[in-house]
């Protein structure tokens, strides 16, 4: 563990082919220590090889475009495996929530091995931990940026992944709004970006279109505030996972008629004849807050019910909640179309088509 601060100087003797430092083992940065890492630094990585900053220690890796004096070969940082191979180390992994963690103008490649409690990414963010990350290449990683439930992307921007094996990144939900639309975002094999919650989302988020990856929702996600999807958003849900919009929440998602947005179920490549379908949309009874579909797709729902609600559906309006669905396409859910689980529920629409849903497009508690 280096229980003082670290500096990696970039060393105007050492030829542009060759790495400034070696690192075999961890490296530990311990608590209220610094590793800061200059401009130009190349730093290779043995076999299992990784860093990790410790509660309270930060990472200062700030690289830059711009050629200096002080400075031999490309400006930027790079950190790589001493083989070419993904996942041939383990990455960086923060358990520190300092303001001042950074990659900035950082080529990260061939990491994303196992740490000891089996999680991985080549960049690592624990619980109650926070980073940045901008101007940065991730790629030929086996896993892209792994963030726990309760941390915080301080910034992104400007980042190109690419040729990642597994996941390009992996947040709570409530980070989704941090992630800027001039980023490139692609993978070699996992085009997703996994979106996971623990918590109820309690900050509006705007869901943004990306043009390249899916997103993939892992769990039930419980809304508590407003949530605005851009219209060509495509959201997949595991089996089980759904979208519970409560009492202060809102779904706000405005599609066109050539850019529509789509939820659906998620299909792995290993089933696909026979994937599960996903919970689907549930408006709790103690939600007045005006929701509002507009050219959306909502297929294959309906996997299970919701509370006390007898029926599954792939939209579910319970009590006092309120939908305008127009201009949409509601289909093959295991259940309803629509199940409106109140009369005063307040359910108006326009123009939409319903296909293939298992016991009638839309019903009702009192039909």
């Amino acid at each position: 563990m280096i229980d003082y601060g670290l500096v990696f100087s970039n060393l105007p003797c050492i030829s542009d082919e060759k790495p400034h430092y070696i690192v075999d083992g961890t490296l530990e940065i311990a608590s209220e220590k610094l590793l800061y890492i200059e401009p130009g630094v190349r730093v290779m990585f043995l076999e299992d090889a990784g860093i990790l900053i410790r509660e309270g220690a930060y990472f200062h890796a700030n690289g830059t475009t711009e050629n200096h004096k002080n400075y031999t070969g490309d400006p930027k940082i790079i950190l790589k495996g001493g083989e070419a191979q993904k996942g041939f180390w383990k990455g960086i992994r923060f358990e520190s929530d300092h303001p001042d963690n950074i990659l900035n103008n950082v080529v990260l490649t061939d990491a994303g091995k196992p740490w000891s409690d089996v999680n991985r990414g080549a960049i690592l963010v624990h619980k109650n931990s926070s980073f940045s990350l901008v101007n940065s290449q991730i790629k030929n990683n086996s896993f892209g940026v792994n963030l726990f439930p309760s941390t915080t992307i301080n910034e992104f921007s400007n980042n190109t992944f690419e040729n990642n094996l597994n996941f390009i990144i992996r947040l709570p939900i409530d980070q989704v709004g941090k992630i800027d639309k001039e980023s490139t975002l692609k993978t070699s094999g996992d085009e997703y970006i996994r979106v996971h919650s623990e918590e109820t989302l309690s900050t509006d988020i705007t869901i943004k279109n990306h043009r390249y990856p899916i997103y993939l929702f892992e769990n039930i996600m419980n809304i508590n505030s407003d949530v605005e999807i851009e219209h060509g958003v495509k959201i997949l849900f595991k089996n089980e996972a759904g979208l519970k919009v409560n009492k202060k929440g809102r779904i706000y998602a405005d599609g066109t008629s050539s850019n529509k947005i789509i939820l659906s179920r998620y299909v792995p490549p290993a089933y696909s004849l026979g994937a599960l379908p996903w919970r689907g949309i549930y408006f709790s009874s103690d939600n007045k807050k005006e929701n509002y579909l507009n050219h959306t797709i909502i297929s294959s729902g309906g996997s299970d019910h919701w509370n006390k609600v007898e029926e599954t559906a792939n939209i579910v309006l319970d009590n006092s909640s309120k939908l305008t669905l127009t201009n949409s396409e509601i289909k093959n859910s295991s259940g309803w179309g629509i199940w409106i689980n109140n009369t005063s529920a307040e359910f108006s629409e326009k123009n939409n088509t319903y296909s293939n849903n298992a016991d009638g497009n839309v019903g009702s508690i009192n039909d």
